[in-house]
């Protein structure tokens, strides 16, 4: 490194106040370079400036320098950051300096540098992130910004368009082919984006004014015309399609040839009955989602149209394990719409449910669909075989009365329900004792399986008259 160096000079000039020189200038002097074997580039320094006391140069962090410290130190000089390379074909150093675009002393002040490799004075960009406000991000290589592909850092990925990180959707050539990738985007208050990252996985975007669920393999491209093995995760097979969307209640047919249904949440039908509601057929999906045609006598299992609101419930056993043959109707124990009765079972932690609910309005909502049982009567062999309604009270105990609408609309329902699962006649007796002997009565009450005044005296007293009504219209 002989004959190798670079000066930082303090002229003898001084600034004195009130008659007196706070501080005392050096001569010119120049100082030898350390080795500079295997230095890399250095990070950026433009945090920290250079002073110089006397002739020992001392680094302090500019954000905590203040008036009165600078005053004492002396001089702000302008030149705040160096950059020193090393050269291994040619074996030289070289070094650039940023130079501060204003550096008045409140003492003696830089007066210049020099150094024997004629280095040019550069502006030097930052390595890393830069913001332009809400124009949005850039990223720094030292001597220029970054033009064009790809950027991992912290274990994300970027990406990069004539200089500027992108969002959303974007379409980029990966290995030779065009495929789709999501970027996140978040905005703060101020419009600035702080996100930007590729997406991996599942997301939901809004697509042609819709909302939909896309699936992001590990390179990031979208899925498309494919199944998604996400058993791992949650135990499911998902489907997306041409535009990968992930499919919803339809019919699929696999690689294999064979047939599978995507259910409403877009899971795979597994070990389970379903009805498409396409064709109306009803299917058995074995352990492997495979589906298989069944015969619908016995197990009609399709919903009732007279459903105005539905809020499935978590609480439920899917599918049933017997035939509906059997109704059992309680009461809400309280004036509850059908969307409050809704709230109170979506939770998991409620662990009930039931099938329909009937408001004092008339209305009926769904919270189990029929394929599926619920756990309402405190007895798993009746749930797995009735559909349970509750029915919303306008009155009190002990009777738990119902308004003549609420009444209307389970007789409506309870048609409905025999209808489509082929009970030919509804038959009550009263009688605990004959519970699932459904070929002398087919009506069971949640007071027969626990200690509960459900369904009230007033629904309890008029089973008879329900039986009646309901086998006139059947």
């Amino acid at each position: 490194m002989s004959g190798k160096r670079t000066s930082f000079s303090m002229g003898n000039e001084f600034n004195g106040y009130a008659g007196a020189t706070y501080l005392k200038g050096t001569d010119r002097q120049s100082y030898p370079l350390l080795s500079q074997t295997d230095v890399r580039v250095l990070t950026s320094l433009d945090s920290l400036v250079v002073m110089a006391l006397g002739a020992i140069p001392v680094y302090i962090d500019a954000n905590q320098a203040d008036l009165d410290m600078s005053m004492a130190v002396g001089a702000i000089p302008q030149v705040n950051m160096v950059q020193v390379t090393y050269d291994e074909k040619t074996g030289t150093t070289n070094q650039t300096f940023q130079v501060a675009s204003s550096g008045v002393s409140t003492g003696s002040y830089f007066q210049g540098y020099s150094n024997n490799n004629n280095a040019n004075i550069v502006e030097i960009t930052p390595i890393g992130w830069l913001l332009f406000g809400t124009a949005g991000w850039k990223w720094g290589e030292g001597t220029g910004t970054k033009k064009e592909g790809w950027l991992e850092d912290l274990g994300k990925w970027y990406y990069f368009r004539n200089e500027w990180m992108v969002t959303g959707w974007q379409l980029i050539t990966y290995k030779g082919k065009s495929h789709w990738f999501y970027f996140n985007t978040k905005k703060d208050r101020q419009g600035v984006e702080r996100a930007g990252d590729m997406v991996i996985g599942w997301i939901e975007l809004n697509y042609n004014g819709e909302n939909h669920w896309f699936y992001f393999h590990g390179n990031g491209t979208m899925a498309v015309d494919t199944w998604i093995d996400y058993r791992a995760k949650d135990g499911n097979w998902y489907y997306c399609g041409s535009d990968g969307t992930m499919r919803k209640s339809q019919l699929r047919v696999g690689n294999d040839g064979n047939l599978y249904y995507l259910k409403d949440d877009g899971a795979m039908a597994v070990s389970e009955t379903i009805v498409d509601k396409d064709s109306g057929k009803t299917y058995y999906a074995n352990e492997d989602g495979v589906l298989k045609e069944q015969a619908t006598k016995g197990l009609k299992v399709a919903n009732s149209p007279l459903v105005v609101y539905t809020q499935i419930s978590p609480n439920s056993t899917n599918p049933r394990n017997h035939v509906i043959d059997t109704i059992t109707i309680h009461c809400m124990a309280g004036n509850l719409s059908i969307e409050t009765c809704g709230n109170v079972f979506a939770p998991s932690s409620a662990g009930a449910s039931s099938n329909y609910g009937v408001g004092t309005d008339g209305r009926i909502g769904m919270y189990v669909e029929e394929k599926n049982r619920s756990w309402c009567s405190s007895s798993a062999s009746n749930d797995h075989r009735a559909i349970t309604i509750e029915v919303a009270n306008n009155g009190g105990q002990p009777d738990w009365p119902v308004s003549d609408k609420a009444y209307a609309a389970l007789l409506d329902l309870v048609t409905d329900i025999c209808k489509r699962n082929d009970i030919k006649r509804l038959l009550w007796k009263g009688d605990k004792s004959l519970i699932g002997q459904v070929g002398k009565q087919n009506m069971t009450v949640h007071r027969w399986f626990a200690a509960k005044a459900c369904p009230g005296d007033y629904l309890y007293n008029l089973h008879s008259d329900i039986a009646e009504k309901v086998n006139k219209r059947l």
